[in-house]
């Protein structure tokens, strides 16, 4: 087999792209399984304030914080076959072909293991909107995950999700008033909802993999995170939210590899990934669970009967 870093750069699943490497940054370990060490989010206690003088302050020794990982391996293989290869009009096609359905495939598996642990996180209990305000629930949450460190605070969820947010009746008016009476684009409306929000950002995942997963169905959850600084000393450093831990032994957290195939006179191509999904910090998500139950959803039709 031959690494190709030109397949494995290949884009896939554009615009939206993937979320996972966002939330739960990329950590090399080196070995397949073992401890990882972090730093986790510590107590805050009231500082010592009637210290005799002379004597030594109260000490707190700083914990140690650790996780037991085990990176699973994610690999799937195409195939172009003799016949195919002629078709395409060669092996270079054929290879970018094969090496765009494996790429999505490792990747699918990582994004459904992101959401599992983004929307089961259970530290924080989730808030089930019921009859109550969207923006209200978005200052509780904040609160919840403040003592989480990191590049800032993020909505996430699947566009399923975030437009059943813009349309909820209080955020449409608050960006109405934001932006002058007009509503926004939807292309800049993720931008617009942070700013009304008060937060750094919306991230929106794929519908298909954020919305709807496996028996789950997350088309009405979201989640307000405190997103991981990416440089991996940050999670020595930090109490972040998460990490994928990555066993690989070159340059390329995932990688592509391509072979001839003698049986079909064609060409295999593999896309491999070994790799361990950790919350380190769960309290910094907030799951926002059931949107369709706060007040004022916009889209609703009033029948009016006049006798």
């Amino acid at each position: 087999m031959e690494k190709r870093p030109d397949l494995a750069a290949l884009e896939v699943n554009p615009p939206e792209g993937y979320l996972f490497d966002k939330i739960f940054p990329a950590f090399r370990v080196g070995t397949p399984a073992g401890k990882f060490y972090y730093h986790d989010i510590q107590s805050d206690v009231t500082a010592q304030t009637d210290r005799t003088a002379g004597n030594a302050p109260t000490t707190v020794i700083i914990g140690e914080a650790n996780v037991d990982y085990d990176a699973g391996e994610a690999i799937y293989r195409a195939r172009a076959p003799y016949e195919k290869l002629k078709v395409l009009r060669g092996r270079e096609n054929a290879e970018k072909i094969c090496a765009k359905i494996t790429k999505r495939s490792v990747m699918k598996s990582k994004e459904a293991d992101c959401v599992a642990e983004v929307f089961g996180a259970t530290e924080n209990s989730p808030i089930v909107g019921t009859d109550g305000s969207f923006l209200t629930d978005i200052e509780t949450a904040k609160n919840a995950v403040k003592r989480a460190e990191g590049l800032g605070l993020y909505l996430v969820g699947g566009s399923d999700a975030i437009n059943f947010i813009l349309n909820i009746a209080e955020v449409t008016n608050a960006m109405l008033r934001a932006t002058g009476g007009i509503l926004p684009a939807q292309v800049y409306a993720p931008s617009t909802l942070a700013s009304i929000l008060m937060i750094d950002g919306v991230w929106v995942g794929d519908r298909a993999m954020w919305g709807q997963s496996g028996a789950n169905d997350y088309r009405r959850t979201a989640a307000l995170i405190v997103a991981p600084r990416p440089e991996e000393e940050a999670v020595f450093t930090e109490a972040q939210l998460g990490r994928s831990l990555v066993y690989y032994d070159n340059e390329d957290e995932l990688e592509i590899e391509s072979s001839d195939n003698d049986e079909s006179r064609g060409v295999d191509v593999d896309a491999i990934s070994q790799y361990d999904i950790q919350v380190l910090n769960p309290e910094a998500i907030q799951v926002l669970q059931n949107l369709d139950g706060e007040v004022g959803y916009w889209p609703t039709t009033t029948t009016t009967t006049t006798t």
